[in-house]
């Protein structure tokens, strides 16, 4: 890709994990160090903080969702916290008082359904939060009832538009009925990592996965799955080469983050992957690699939450400005960075003093 990334300074040395704009247009991310908030200019983060009861119960944020009432819910080592951006103040749920540092309890993904209940996947099984009354529901895989959650490993849930409610877990997708709490059918998908999914506004229901070619399409009419791949050749299935988070931008481009080749946009209409990379001599390349979470704001900007290198974002509109400057090793580029002086000459050629 040719268009220029640009890096956000405070978040560098950050993992981030999430990422949510709220009702006043900040930005937030949630990385290990605690939820950090971006109002264009400078940072203020939040976390736990001794003696004060309204502070994040933890600091490792692995989750941010954004309510229909603007609240934010945030996941933080093996808590929940309901954040109102207003007073940032925090109320806290409790699942395991005993063992809330036990991995199990760590929450990974957060939706929301039309009834505004709380869907909280984690790796010990799923839990339904009602926000109005606090009440906490589990499910688990038994193994003596085949229509349990095939595995208490989930990765994600949530609700796509016809109103089916979809589990994805260790062992594959759940079609998952709220009423019942039982599962109505099994897709066995068992791939060695995360499994999550994604529907466009094309009512395409993508399945994601960050090993081997990391992409499918999931026919719910017919049970049928059609696996995409943006590699040359077809990875090992045990290898970090798929994708790590999806979404949809307003033009309906997908822009897929992966492990190892960067940011990709898929162009459906001509049926192509543009890539997006990291290129050391090439400023307004993607600092690393490695992208974990997408999310598209309201200015149409794409921010990409890196694992190691903090964030990045990339305009989807034309720039206003196109910038000429000093690249390390092309000859046609200028031979300074640092410009002195123009001068357009009769011929209307530009002189460049460096």
């Amino acid at each position: 890709g040719s268009k220029l990334i640009s890096t956000v300074e405070g978040l560098s040395q950050s993992k981030v994990t999430s990422i949510v704009q709220d009702d006043q247009g900040f930005i937030w991310f949630g990385t290990q160090y605690g939820l950090n908030r971006y109002d264009g200019y400078k940072f203020k983060l939040f976390k736990h903080e001794p003696g004060r009861p309204d502070s994040l119960s933890g600091v490792y944020v692995t989750y941010i969702l954004k309510d229909r009432n603007g609240q934010l819910w945030v996941a933080n080592d093996g808590f929940l916290d309901r954040f109102d951006p207003m007073t940032e103040t925090c109320t806290h749920y409790f699942f395991d008082s005993k063992k809330p540092h036990d991995p199990g309890n760590r929450i990974v993904r957060i939706s929301q359904d039309r009834n505004g209940l709380l869907w909280l996947a984690t790796l010990n099984g799923l839990r339904r939060l009602d926000p109005a009354s606090g009440k906490i529901t589990e499910y688990r895989h038994d193994p003596r009832d085949p229509t349990s959650l095939s595995s208490s490993s989930v990765f994600f849930s949530g609700e796509d538009r016809r109103g089916t409610f979809w589990v994805t877990t260790q062992e594959g997708l759940d079609r998952f009925d709220r009423d019942t709490g039982k599962v109505t059918l099994h897709v066995p998908l068992s791939e060695p990592t995360t499994l999550t999914f994604y529907e466009d506004s094309r009512g395409v229901f993508w399945l994601v996965h960050s090993t081997g070619t990391g992409l499918a399409v999931f026919d719910r009419d017919t049970a049928r799955l059609t696996r995409y791949s943006f590699h040359e050749r077809e990875p090992e299935r045990t290898t970090q080469s798929g994708v790590l988070a999806m979404i949809e931008d307003k033009a309906g481009n997908l822009w897929l983050g992966t492990p190892s080749d960067g940011l990709l946009k898929f162009e459906r209409d001509h049926n192509r992957f543009v890539r997006y990379r990291n290129h050391p001599s090439k400023p307004g390349s993607l600092v690393d690699n490695h992208v974990i979470a997408l999310f598209e704001d309201r200015e149409s900007n794409i921010w990409l939450g890196l694992q190691e290198m903090g964030v990045n974002y990339l305009s989807t509109r034309k720039p206003l400005f196109e910038r000429f400057m000093h690249e390390p090793g092309n000859p046609n580029s200028l031979d300074r960075t640092l410009v002195g002086a123009i001068y357009e000459d009769r011929e209307g050629i530009l002189w460049v003093g460096t």
